[in-house]
């Protein structure tokens, strides 16, 4: 018998005199075993909230974010060709960010426009596992909405569906779109106002994206906002998340100024610092 043995036996056991000893080694391997068990009850406790909350936040956003700070990006198609080069990179897909009002029936909502390719952004974020009525491609399609008493073709936009609530609107529906940015005219700035016909309804599991995030296709933004063929920034997806900044460094090594890349754990800090 091994030596280790020999001793763990000996000081396990007790002579008839000792029981008392025996007694303190039970408490003792007993309560060892119990702060072994609460640690790792704990730990995986946290790992597990982590990865929930990490799975929520990209199941709905990219895992890297490249843009161009104070402006807007132009010719980002040749961009996304040179960051899918970057080893690591699996896809990346063009985004434009726009603030606009929703209103409907008397009701009115502020929300945020996000502007994508359906095909492509589908290859970064899975946003479709989202959808609860209609189609992540539908975005690209017209849809037939109803506008006093009569039917138009109307360009889609895919809202939440506690939003969709609020506006008392159904798949289908038809929404005026109001940016607050107006264009000048001859009598001064005119808001740009929009019908949009309700391609879908999605629901994210977080109310603070689905009260406040609409998607529209991309081409459908750039010409609301009258922007041009411009994206606000290119969302990245990598292999593997847990390598998320390497490959975010990497792909700022080869875009260079004056672009900046982010991976997730930068652009939400406070959250995972926590």
């Amino acid at each position: 018998m091994k030596y280790e043995f020999v001793v763990g036996l000996r000081y396990l056991k007790s002579r008839r005199r000792e029981k008392f000893v025996s007694l303190i080694t039970v408490i003792s391997v007993v309560g060892v075993m119990i702060a072994v068990m609460t640690l790792n009850v704990v730990i995986a406790v946290f790992t597990g909230f982590e990865e929930l909350v990490r799975d929520q936040l990209l199941g709905f956003n990219a895992h890297a974010l490249l843009a161009k700070p104070g402006g807007y990006l132009t010719g980002y198609e040749k961009l996304i060709k040179e960051v899918e080069k970057v080893d690591g990179v699996v896809a990346a897909a063009p985004t434009l960010y726009g603030q606009v009002i929703l209103t409907s029936r008397n009701r009115v909502s502020g929300v945020l426009v996000r502007g994508i390719v359906p095909k492509d952004t589908q290859a970064v974020v899975d946003l479709q596992k989202f959808m609860r009525q209609g189609e992540l491609s539908d975005l690209g399609q017209r849809v037939s909405a109803a506008v006093d008493g009569r039917s138009l073709s109307l360009p889609g936009i895919i809202i939440g569906e506690s939003l969709a609530g609020q506006l008392g609107l159904f798949k289908g529906d038809s929404v005026q779109v109001v940016s607050p940015v107006g264009s000048p005219t001859a009598v001064g700035i005119v808001p740009r106002i929009r019908r949009f016909g309700v391609a879908g309804l999605y629901n994210s599991g977080r109310r603070d994206y689905d009260n406040t995030l609409v998607f529209m296709n991309l081409r459908d933004a750039q010409a609301f906002f009258d922007l041009g063929d411009v994206a606000t920034n290119i969302q990245i997806r990598v292999t593997d998340v847990d390598n998320a900044k390497a490959v975010a460094e990497g792909v700022q090594e080869r875009v260079g100024f004056p672009y900046l890349v982010e991976d997730w754990a930068q652009l939400f800090p406070k959250l995972f610092s926590a």
